[in-house]
């Protein structure tokens, strides 16, 4: 299925990718697109995600803990709805800029930004692995296991 969303994307939309990708839509192509050509791409038969108006209300919860909701993921895996929080919470923390612990998630997708230049496709793809471990540690934190021994 083709899915559709805003061009220029960075955590929120790039997590919910791996998402639809990992769980929804293991085929999935997607489009980045202006928001002129939105209307377009959804009468063509794309299904759209992350695409909103900010309203001045801030919402609850991000594109990535939306689909898991919309689509029964949060009542079947703890670990999504674990890497959901870590998701919204790295995407606050990067527009507040306070040093908070997930600033690092929202920093590597800042950051990746630079690395594909710009090319929405390249950087769904390059954040996939990232997302792939964040998964794997939230699958860990779901069980309640703490990840890495120490040595001593």
């Amino acid at each position: 299925m083709q899915w559709v969303t805003l061009k220029r994307v960075k955590l929120d939309r790039t997590a919910s990718a791996w998402l639809i990708r990992r769980f929804l839509d293991p085929q999935a192509e997607f489009q980045f697109v202006e928001k002129d050509d939105m209307p377009a791409a959804i009468e063509a038969g794309a299904k759209s995600f992350h695409n909103f108006v900010f309203t001045g209300t801030p919402r609850e919860h991000s594109t990535f803990q939306q689909l898991c909701i919309d689509n029964g993921l949060d009542q079947n895996d703890p670990a999504l709805v674990i890497m959901g929080q870590a998701v919204r919470a790295g995407e606050k923390a990067g527009w507040a800029k306070d040093g908070s612990e997930n600033h690092g998630l929202w920093a590597i997708a800042n950051g990746m930004t630079t690395l594909t230049e710009g090319n929405d496709a390249e950087m769904v793809e390059r954040m996939m692995p990232v997302y792939d471990a964040l998964y794997a540690y939230c699958q860990q934190r779901a069980r309640g296991e703490a990840g890495w021994k120490s040595d001593r």
